[in-house]
């Protein structure tokens, strides 16, 4: 309870609660803000999985990649949150709208630099280490059978397409729950829901257009729906935290600010071991082959649709609980007011 966000100000030692209407509203329009990467992937996945089962299967892998990346990166999300939220609770609009501005505008540096390391790496990696591994698996449980060689070939292959596309995406992914999580520190969820809503609306047009439709493009046709719904949902939210003048890019950040940025990036150490455990299991689902891959496919995306429940109580309690930090005016120290906290927690909890 000591350890305060990079961005703790004084606060008033005692604060009354939320009234538990408000908690309520709050997480309720926020689900869909962590709901939708899941439910992306699920539409994706009943798309792909009309035109062909060896690209489902292709999906597993492909989209545990993508998803793995971006669940490191929540750091972005947590920091910004308790930035903004800290600097609200403190009547320092100014702060806020600079702490918004700073992760915007990192966040988006982050996600170039991703883009171009997983375009530069994903075709070595899939041509010298995780196809050979998969193709040596299915002469094992074949006997070398031509056909079957071949479909994992295909599989692996569409696997890479499918990434090499939706890496695009990851500077206006990352921008995006950057500009998100400034809203929900801003106590905003509906504006984030609504341009939630608008990459959904989105991705299924595109899926409708580029998978389903005359152009057939399949998994890569899911891939560039994905890109596109990002591109249009980061963009929305955007020119919405400027019209509310919570975002200004002309100044770039500095040293300092980067550094209480980064303050949250050791966090990225759990997310990532969670992510290994995880992507083992999809790893091996696709080797043991097609029909395995595709259904575990299936499956994993539901069970991360069931895992955004306790993501989003995250977020109202990263959004509520800031405002308890205390500054002691004479030493400079910074301690949680857990007493004060103790009626909010417990209606966040409940």
């Amino acid at each position: 309870a000591d350890k305060a966000p990079p961005e703790a100000r004084s606060a008033p030692a005692a604060l009354p609660p939320p009234r538990f209407g408000e908690l309520l509203k709050f997480t309720v329009l926020a689900m869909p803000i962590y709901v939708a990467p899941t439910l992306l992937s699920l539409i994706d996945t009943a798309a792909v999985g009309q035109v062909s089962s060896v690209q489902l299967a292709a999906l597993g892998p492909a989209c545990g990649i993508c998803d793995a990346i971006s669940t490191m990166m929540v750091f972005i999300s947590v920091g910004t949150t308790n930035a903004v939220s800290t600097a609200v609770g403190g009547g320092d609009r100014a702060a806020a709208k600079r702490a918004a501005s700073v992760s915007v505008t990192t966040s988006f540096a982050i996600g170039c630099v991703v883009a171009l390391l997983l375009s530069l790496s994903i075709g070595p990696l899939i041509a010298n280490l995780v196809a050979p591994a998969a193709v040596a698996s299915t002469v094992a449980r074949t006997g070398g059978d031509t056909a079957a060689v071949a479909v994992t070939t295909q599989l692996w292959a569409a696997c890479e397409t499918y990434v090499r596309i939706r890496a695009l995406s990851f500077p206006f992914s990352l921008a995006l729950m950057s500009a998100q999580a400034s809203c929900l520190g801003a106590k905003d969820s509906l504006n984030p829901t609504l341009a939630t809503l608008t990459a959904s609306l989105v991705n299924v047009a595109g899926d409708a257009a580029l998978v389903l439709g005359p152009l057939a493009m399949g998994i890569a046709g899911a891939a560039w729906a994905t890109v596109g719904c990002q591109v249009a949902a980061a963009l929305v939210l955007l020119r919405t935290l400027r019209r509310k003048g919570m975002l200004e890019l002309r100044q770039l950040p500095s040293a300092d600010e980067l550094r209480r940025f980064f303050a949250f990036g050791a966090f990225i150490v759990v997310l990532f071991v969670k992510q290994l455990v995880y992507n083992q299991a999809i790893l091996l689902a696709s080797i043991l082959g097609t029909a395995a891959g595709a259904a575990h496919q299936c499956l994993f995306s539901i069970f991360r649709l069931c895992c955004t429940l306790g993501d989003v109580t995250g977020a109202t309690a990263q959004s509520f609980l800031p405002r308890y930090y205390v500054t002691d005016e004479a030493s400079g120290r910074v301690t949680f007011d857990a007493a004060s906290a103790r009626g909010t927690i417990k209606r966040i909890v409940g």
